[in-house]
C-alpha cells in the first residue's frame, strides 16, 4: 500500500467522525442513546458562558463595555435589552450562551400611576393616594392652576351628589305628553379639581415626566366614585421607550451593535 492510499484513508476516517464531533474540547461519554457531557469533572470549563442580568442601565453599560463586540437586541415594548458576547455569525456561528440582560422596572412613583389609571375608587382612597404621593402630584383646577394641597383634599373629602327632578307636561288635542327628568350633580363647597398634575421619573436612568390625570366624578350611585385617568399615556409610553432605545445607544456606544427587537439562539 502507497502513501497515497494511506493519506486517503485517513481523510475519509477523518471525514467519517466529523459529524460525531461535538465541538468543545470537553470529553464526553455515550449513554442509552445520550451524550452525557463531564466537562465539570475537569478543573476548569472548556469555554466561558454565563447569564449576566442587571435593572440598571449604568450596570448593564459597563458590563457591556467590558466585553466588546456583542450584538445587542432592544426590545422597546418591554423594556428590556439583550447583549450576545459568543453569538458567533452564519459562517462561524457561536454558542450564544453567554450574554447580558437589562429589564427595566418602573420606579415606585410611575408604577403608582399606572396602578390608578381608569380605576373607580372611593374619596378615602383617592384622598390616601394623593398623600402617599404628595411629593409628585398638584391638583389642578379647569385653568390648570396649582390649588393649595390641603384645599384640594378638603374638597375631595367634602364631595356630595345634589339630585333634582324636573317634570314637564304638554297638552295636545288627542292626548297628553308628560316627561321626568332627574339632574344628578356631584359638588364641593370649595370646587372639586379639575385635574391632578404628577411629575416623576418612570425608570431609573430616563428623565424625568410630566402627566395630567383627569378628575372624574361618578354619581350612579349612592356614594361618588373618583376616576383619574392619564391624558395621553399611551403617546407618553411611546415617548418612554424611544428614549430608553435612545439612552442605551449613547451609554453603550461602539461596545456592541444594537438593534431593535429580541432574539433566541435557537438551541
Amino acid at each position: 500500500m502507497d502513501s497515497s492510499a494511506i493519506e486517503t484513508i485517513q481523510s475519509t476516517a477523518v471525514k467519517a467522525e466529523q459529524p460525531h464531533n461535538l465541538g468543545t474540547p470537553t470529553p464526553a461519554l455515550f449513554h442509552d442513546g445520550k451524550i452525557i457531557s463531564i466537562e465539570h469533572l475537569q478543573q476548569g470549563r472548556s469555554r466561558f458562558r454565563g447569564l449576566y442580568s442587571t435593572n440598571s442601565i449604568d450596570a448593564f453599560a459597563t458590563y457591556a463595555k467590558a466585553h466588546p463586540g456583542g450584538e445587542g437586541f432592544v426590545d422597546i415594548d418591554t423594556m428590556r435589552a439583550s447583549i450576545y458576547f459568543n453569538l458567533g455569525s452564519p459562517e462561524e456561528p457561536g454558542h450564544g450562551d453567554w450574554r447580558a440582560t437589562l429589564t427595566l422596572s418602573p420606579t415606585a412613583e410611575y408604577a403608582a400611576l399606572l396602578n390608578i389609571e381608569g380605576k373607580k375608587l372611593d374619596q378615602k382612597a383617592i384622598v390616601e393616594w394623593l398623600e402617599d404621593w404628595g411629593a409628585y402630584v398638584v391638583a389642578l383646577d379647569k385653568d390648570m392652576q396649582a390649588i393649595k394641597p390641603a384645599k384640594a383634599i378638603g374638597a375631595i373629602r367634602n364631595i356630595s351628589i345634589k339630585a333634582t327632578s324636573e317634570s314637564n307636561h304638554q297638552e295636545k288635542d288627542f292626548g297628553a305628553r308628560r316627561s321626568s327628568v332627574e339632574d344628578i350633580e356631584a359638588s364641593a363647597e370649595d370646587g372639586i379639581p379639575y385635574a391632578i398634575g404628577f411629575t416623576a421619573v418612570t425608570y431609573d436612568g430616563l428623565a424625568q415626566r410630566s402627566f395630567t390625570l383627569r378628575l372624574s366624578v361618578l354619581t350612579a350611585g349612592d356614594k361618588p366614585l373618583i376616576v383619574l385617568r392619564p391624558i395621553g399615556l399611551d403617546s407618553a409610553k411611546e415617548a418612554i421607550a424611544k428614549e430608553f432605545q435612545k439612552v442605551l445607544e449613547d451609554r453603550i456606544a461602539n461596545a456592541a451593535s444594537l438593534v431593535l427587537g429580541s432574539f433566541n439562539p435557537l438551541q
